[in-house]
């Protein structure tokens, strides 16, 4: 098997985190280019574990009161492009510490499932590996899963990690 560039999108979530580790001990025993690409989150579904990533305040979108309880609104474009840059740099780290030293990171807006597909063809990607349930909602589950729409559409071996 040849396997020159990999993408390995990031979200923070538990498997994507364990597909970089996977990621990790591919690109080093193949010495592959490694593309890190993070999608922004939608502010709405952002868990409170990922939104600790960014230090950046939220100055536009003070908490409204409902009940009595404060209850955060969406979390800033700034923001959730702080936590995509810095998903992205704890992945390229990691990559770097197994010794692998041609990493590249982006960070995209849009349908999540749309963009991976499209930078693996932009990157030209032999490898797609991601986690096989990320952060995505109860929406994802009936409508069908970031990686189960990559795994179905994309050109190129999709390895999937749980």
């Amino acid at each position: 098997m040849e396997l020159k560039t990999m993408l390995v999108p990031v979200d923070g979530s538990d498997n994507a985190w364990r597909a970089v580790e996977v990621a990790a001990d591919l690109a080093a025993k193949y010495q592959a280019r490694v593309v890190l690409l993070s999608v922004l989150l939608q502010g709405e579904e952002v868990p409170p574990h990922i939104r600790k990533l960014s230090d950046l305040p939220d100055p536009d979108d003070p908490p409204v009161a409902l009940g009595g309880a404060a209850v955060a609104g969406a979390v800033p474009p700034k923001v959730l492009h702080d936590i995509a840059k810095k998903l992205t740099e704890k992945a390229s780290e990691y990559f770097t510490e197994r010794g692998v030293t041609d990493i590249e990171r982006h960070v995209q807006d849009g349908s999540p499932a749309r963009v991976i597909l499209q930078q693996a063809e932009y990157h030209h990607a032999d490898m797609i590996v991601m986690g096989a349930r990320g952060l995505g909602n109860l929406k994802g589950l009936v409508s069908g899963s970031v990686s189960n729409k990559v795994q179905q559409l994309a050109r190129c071996i999709v390895v999937t990690v749980n």
